[in-house]
């Protein structure tokens, strides 16, 4: 009862979110309407005509100049002028804040535009699902579902990338401030449809989520020294890794994947210092610390399966395959790609180990 309660109350958020998306398109699309209407009767024409969000995904040469164009005249008529009083930084700062948040703003507009066509595809998926009454249509959905995701994760990624260099092109003045456009794109873009679209990979998930549950009800509970290959010296008394399970649960808490891929990097760091605080607590001198606490693969993998079995988040499987999918090739070569790579090879150990274990007791 209490879980279909959650699923109402769910699904009532999801239709008001949907109709106040639909009110804000609705909105830019009469306002494009009228200035398509202004342009036709100074005599501009409207051949060839697209709307922002279109320009920015498509990343034609000519409707990007356009795009931009639009934007800079809307700038210098509409900027508010104590921005041009503020340090450089803090000028890209504020620009990007209040592009954002004026709703009349050309980027304002290929965004909300944007987000919600990826909402409405996305909403349009789940319905597929819950109009599924039996597993056997569910599973019959699962390769067309699996293709459109796959879709719109790579129009996602391709227009926060293009975007984000036409933001860089039109106030960034250095390669160094390339991150603040970035940031803040990251931390507005997805709030809007990134719930739906993880529910929709929980879908896609959900046979390695339900054997990953089965393990932590197994094992989630066991204490670190009766965890396989986790040597002693790596075992840090009652509570341990507590800031690195803190770390990686913060993953669902926000809907940023610039922030999320800092908790990975931070994860593999905070193992270490866990160690090494431990160390240095206990007496030893901080060449000892750091000896000790400077970890290979063979040590990391088991003290990694020991924190995300106490973390207990099977959505996180979820959330992983969001952040490679959402990202570019170049984006997952560096150290955001390794990390990655090493909390989903974590995962995937747990979860084919449990599976073997269920083949071989069955087999029995």
């Amino acid at each position: 009862k209490l879980w279909y309660q959650r699923r109402v109350r769910d699904l009532n958020i999801a239709r008001e979110l949907e109709k106040t998306l639909a009110k804000k398109s609705e909105q830019r699309k009469q306002r494009l309407e009228q200035e398509r209407l202004e342009q036709e009767e100074q005599g501009e024409g409207t051949e060839g005509t697209i709307g922002p969000f279109e320009a920015i995904l498509g990343s034609k040469t000519e409707h990007v100049r356009k795009f931009m164009t639009s934007v800079r005249e809307y700038d210098v008529q509409h900027r508010p002028t104590f921005i041009d009083t503020l340090s450089e930084n803090e000028t890209i700062e504020a620009t990007l804040s209040w592009c954002f948040k004026d709703t009349a703003h050309p980027v304002s507009t290929a965004m909300g535009n944007a987000q919600f066509n990826f909402y409405q595809r996305i909403v349009l998926l789940n319905k597929k699902l819950y109009m599924a009454s039996t597993q056997e249509e569910k599973e019959a959905l699962i390769p067309g579902i699996q293709a459109e995701v796959e879709a719109i994760t790579g129009d996602v990624s391709e227009f926060v990338s293009n975007l984000c260099r036409v933001l860089f092109s039109l106030y960034c003045n250095n390669e160094e401030s390339w991150i603040v456009p970035q940031t803040k794109l990251s931390d507005q873009f997805y709030k809007p449809f990134l719930a739906q679209l993880l529910e929709t990979y929980n879908f896609l998930n959900q046979e390695d989520m339900v054997v990953f549950r089965r393990y932590i009800a197994e094992h989630g509970q066991v204490e670190i020294q009766n965890f396989p290959n986790i040597k002693q010296k790596y075992h840090l008394g009652e509570a341990p890794y507590q800031a690195a399970i803190e770390c990686l649960l913060a993953l669902t808490e926000t809907c940023s994947p610039l922030t999320k891929f800092r908790l990975l990097i931070s994860f593999g760091e905070t193992i270490m210092n866990c160690i090494k605080d431990f160390y240095l607590q206990s007496g030893h001198s901080e060449e000892e610390a750091n000896e000790v606490s400077c970890l290979g693969a063979d040590d990391l993998m088991p003290i990694s399966i020991y924190i995300v079995t106490r973390a207990a988040r099977p959505e996180l499987v979820s959330e992983l395959q969001f952040l490679n999918d959402v990202s570019h090739e170049d984006d997952l070569t560096g150290q955001e790609g390794y990390c990655l790579a090493t909390v989903q090879s974590t995962f995937a150990n747990i979860i084919g180990r449990e599976r073997e274990s269920q083949n071989s007791s069955s087999a029995l």
